[in-house]
């Protein structure tokens, strides 16, 4: 009963959002179970989910393979990433398009910085692309190295 109500709602898409589930958002990839989070989480994942609908509008509608989203603190660490990521909080998200590269896919959003007020690495060459709403980065601004 309970593990019917659990996969119900991984199954849902996120509140405000109708190409992104709740599955995406809480998946622990390396350990092969679901995060669950509190409320404040459950918010900025909604928030994130909205602004990863606006960048799919933009990508005319391509399909999107989330890689990762909220991770709690444990699984952060596990991955090695820093203490300061926007992923412990529901705000940052890596992806891939359908039949795009990652570099095509920044050099798209990269116009929509501003506009859609989101972070986004410029990490050349890889096959994910990080996009977070986080505040623009000291000298880098809204387009950063991490």
């Amino acid at each position: 009963m309970i593990l019917d109500f659990y996969n119900d709602f991984l199954n849902k898409p996120i509140n405000g959002a109708q190409n992104f589930f709740w599955s995406e958002a809480l998946e622990l990839r390396d350990w092969g179970i679901f995060a669950m989070p509190d409320p404040f989480t459950v918010k900025k994942i909604e928030r994130a989910a909205y602004l990863m609908e606006r960048i799919r509008a933009v990508l005319d509608d391509r399909p999107i393979l989330v890689r990762s989203w909220w991770r709690p603190y444990h699984y952060n660490a596990h991955i090695g990433s820093g203490v300061g990521s926007m992923h412990l909080l529901g705000y940052a998200v890596d992806f891939s398009v359908e039949n795009l590269e990652a570099n095509e896919v920044r050099e798209i959003l990269v116009q929509y910085l501003d506009t859609f007020e989101f972070c986004m690495e410029n990490k050349p060459n890889s096959s994910w692309v990080h996009i977070d709403l986080g505040t623009p980065r000291p000298n880098t601004g809204r387009f950063f190295t991490p």
